[in-house]
């Protein structure tokens, strides 16, 4: 989970700096720069005895007043707050609203594109950008594009870094550390780019590519260091004959903050696709012609630094879907088939683990189990057991989730993030962020945000229990 420009980049970013605050002194009792980062690049992150989270979510598309819309300061709905943690948990009241939460970014974050990182004493964050355009002759809000922003985690001087312009529909960004300088890297459509924080300047890395991007979910200020090799974006692109036709396609590679590309591998008959970086690999498919019919085969190759280029090896062949188990068991992934079954398989052997009757999309492993998305439900299922019936579902039965955009959901390896809808008294549905704790196998998900008073559900009326005592039911959950 950006503004000196050469001329050509000059249509792609315009970066404008201003400096506000969200109080004039900001939050106390802020973690220290050294502490540990849990989560980063999603929709929640831990740091010391705080969880910092997306206050709920926006459709960004209501945002058409240029003039009042999402200005910072005025956001409470999709900001960032923050809660402090008691033993590792969440507190709350015995209504079910959680205790002690603090606005720390007062802008949306949490839209179809939203997520941040803590690196050091800053968070980053992405929010939709409310400036008109001139598109054909005429002024345009362009909202589907993105400021990428900064903020002191006390909640100070906060600073817009640059703006996309291009529609930033399921973007991919991330930002990698060296020597504890920041680098935000974005694919922004098809354009590969780097801003370099410490130094505010921008390069255009690669264009016309596909790229998986390394996400540093666990961050530590002073500690935490990319390898040599880590320092290299991997990304495969199409490439052209002499008549300018498309002659085959080409995995390559670009160090952080550079535009020399180093071509990996190329190949004039089957399509290269990225699809992960994990285990110090750089994981990759090819469609490929066995004979019969074009049949898709996942590779892998050792992270390099330089020119290297590591030793091509095939992992496992014949399925629709990847996803490399990451410190897990060998060369081992999880499969899908066409029938949305799921395997653990490599290159010689496999197992069954479940069988789906419906599209399956992976959200993460841990714990040897798999997590997923299938019929509007989250599931899990161990990966080491073997065939299992039935899965464990996760999400509470009588509530409503939304699933349909993965860039929602949020998987740290203990707690697992999810949108769930909330209907005001006056019937306005809103979605809020709920939490799945591993940890705490005696509930489903649990209510996490800072509701405003006309957002809130009916407070629900007392009745007689079977022991004849008056109670009420929680009034969020």
């Amino acid at each position: 989970m950006k503004k000196i420009l050469t001329t050509a980049l000059a249509l792609l970013f315009v970066c404008i700096v201003f400096v506000t605050a969200c109080g004039p002194a900001g939050l106390k009792d802020n973690p220290e720069r050294n502490v540990t980062v849990y989560g980063n690049g999603g929709m929640a992150a831990v740091k010391g005895d705080y969880l910092y989270f997306v206050n709920g979510y926006q459709d960004y598309t209501l945002y058409t007043d240029i003039n009042k819309d999402n200005k910072f300061g005025s956001v409470t709905r999709s900001g960032i707050y923050r809660t402090k943690l008691v033993d590792g948990e969440v507190v709350r009241d015995e209504n079910g609203f959680v205790v002690n939460v603090e606005c720390v970014v007062p802008q949306c974050v949490g839209f179809d594109n939203g997520s941040f990182y803590i690196v050091g004493d800053y968070i980053y964050y992405v929010t939709p950008h409310m400036e008109n355009s001139n598109v054909d002759g005429n002024k345009q809000l362009m909202n589907s594009w993105v400021d990428v922003c900064r903020i002191k985690i006390d909640g100070t001087d906060q600073e817009r870094l640059f703006y996309t312009t291009n529609d930033a529909k399921d973007l991919k960004w991330t930002i990698y550390t060296i020597d504890n300088n920041p680098y935000i890297v974005m694919l922004d459509k098809s354009e590969l780019l780097c801003y370099d924080v410490e130094n505010d300047e921008t390069v255009k890395m690669a264009e016309n590519v596909s790229v998986a991007l390394l996400h540093q979910e666990n961050y530590t200020f002073n500690s935490t260091n990319l390898t040599e090799a880590e320092q290299y974006i991997y990304y495969t692109r199409e490439y052209k004959d002499d008549e300018n036709h498309v002659a085959g396609n080409k995995l390559c590679k670009v160090k952080i903050g550079t535009s020399e590309e180093i071509v990996v591998a190329a190949d004039n008959e089957n399509k290269f696709t990225i699809k992960q970086i994990a285990n110090g690999y750089v994981y990759y498919t090819k469609v490929q012609d066995d004979g019969n019919s074009w049949v898709e085969s996942l590779y892998r190759r050792q992270m390099q630094a330089g020119n290297a280029s590591g030793e091509e090896i095939k992992v496992c062949s014949g399925y629709s879907k990847y996803y490399v188990i990451e410190n897990g068991i060998g060369e081992y992934v999880i499969a899908l088939d066409s029938n949305n079954w799921m395997y653990l398989v490599n290159n010689t052997q496999r197992t069954i683990i479940y069988k789906g009757g419906s599209s399956i999309n992976i959200l993460g492993l841990d714990d040897n189990k798999v997590y997923f998305v299938e019929s509007s439900k989250i599931y899990s299922v161990s990966y080491v057991d073997g065939l299992q019936d039935e899965a464990t579902l996760i999400t509470n039965s009588d509530k409503t989730y939304k699933l349909d955009n993965t860039n929602l959901i949020d998987f740290d390896g203990r707690r697992l993030y999810v949108l769930a809808s909330y209907t005001s008294e006056s019937g306005e549905s809103y979605y809020y962020l709920n939490l799945i704790d591993r940890y705490d196998t005696d509930t489903e998900s649990e209510f996490v945000g800072d509701m405003s008073a006309n957002e809130r559900p009916a407070e629900p009326e007392e009745y007689e229990n079977e022991d004849g005592e008056m109670v009420k039911d929680l009034w969020v959950k």
